[in-house]
């Protein structure tokens, strides 16, 4: 799974320091940074010590370009995590 950080106006600033640790650490989990302030442009454009190549756009909707959502379904049981697998006959699309 990939994900989507929100930093709208805080990206460059110290407010966004646990941002720039997933970024820093955990680039390749990174999709999309959402920050309409740097948008169009990559993380290493803005933040080049953090070496990230995740670019950055100004809304979910962009960012889901990037990370789009696994296969949506849903399960029929009452199962919790534990539910099986879309595959399986209790998954409806």
């Amino acid at each position: 799974m990939r994900y989507a950080i929100l930093t709208e106006g805080l990206l460059t600033g110290t407010n966004g320091k646990t941002a720039h640790g997933v970024l820093r650490y955990r680039s390749d989990a990174v999709a999309a940074v959402i920050d309409s302030s740097y948008a169009g442009k990559r993380v290493d454009e803005v933040l080049p010590w953090l070496e990230s190549r995740a670019p950055i756009v100004a809304t979910l909707d962009e960012a889901m370009i990037y990370a789009p959502p696994p296969r949506a379904g849903i399960c029929h049981r009452r199962c919790g995590p534990r539910c099986s697998p879309p595959s399986t006959p209790d998954w409806k699309s």
